[in-house]
């Protein structure tokens, strides 16, 4: 309504609806973070294939590190932004995956999709430059829609359905090359190779 946003204060709604709610925010909030952390070290420990690291120590550092992050209060003032950041990234990018596996791939991937060159799932250079060009373009108009010109209904509804009907139209064409092809578990491709 143009006046200034009200600051989030949590002990409103543990005094209007008790304790039971304070006690279920704070335990989904561990949970969400605790799952956080867990992605970080088996990405970490996953990205690396010369060194044998541990779960537990990686575990012990990466948390570490998050906690000591969170007490930084110069970096909680950008956390919107990067929310913003991260939303202006992937929401496009579901439209986009939305879009090749239920419509132009007919929801079937075949093992061929494991090929580096050459079937049905080539691109140029393996790269899908269409997806590309229109992740940016919907990551461009999110972040138009944020603050440039902010939208009445956000920058997630039109960034999605734009992201959506612009790859839709550029890659109706490739529609028909994936006609008839049949879903199967892409283990199959490794196996009869």
């Amino acid at each position: 309504m143009g006046g200034d946003p009200a600051e989030f204060d949590p002990t409103v709604l543990a005094a209007e609806f008790g304790w039971a709610l304070a006690i279920v925010i704070f335990l989904s909030v561990m949970a969400t973070n605790t799952m956080v952390v867990y992605g970080m070290v088996n990405s970490v420990v996953g990205a690396q294939s010369r060194t044998k690291l541990k779960f537990l120590p990686m575990a012990l550092i990466l948390g570490a590190i998050s906690i000591i992050g969170s007490t930084w209060l110069a970096l909680l003032d950008q956390y919107t932004d990067f929310l913003v950041m991260i939303g202006a990234f992937f929401v496009p990018v579901f439209a986009i995956l939305i879009v090749d596996y239920y419509i132009i791939k007919r929801c079937a991937y075949s093992p061929d999709i494991l090929k580096d060159s050459g079937g049905i799932y080539s691109y140029t250079r393996g790269i899908n430059w269409v997806a590309v060009e229109v992740w940016v373009l919907g990551a461009l108009a999110s972040y138009v829609l944020t603050y440039a010109y902010p939208s009445p209904i956000g920058a997630t509804i039109p960034s999605f359905a734009s992201s959506f009907v612009l790859y839709l139209a550029l890659s109706w064409g490739s529609r028909a090359k994936f006609a008839g092809t049949r879903h199967a578990h892409l283990a199959d491709g490794i196996r009869g190779s």
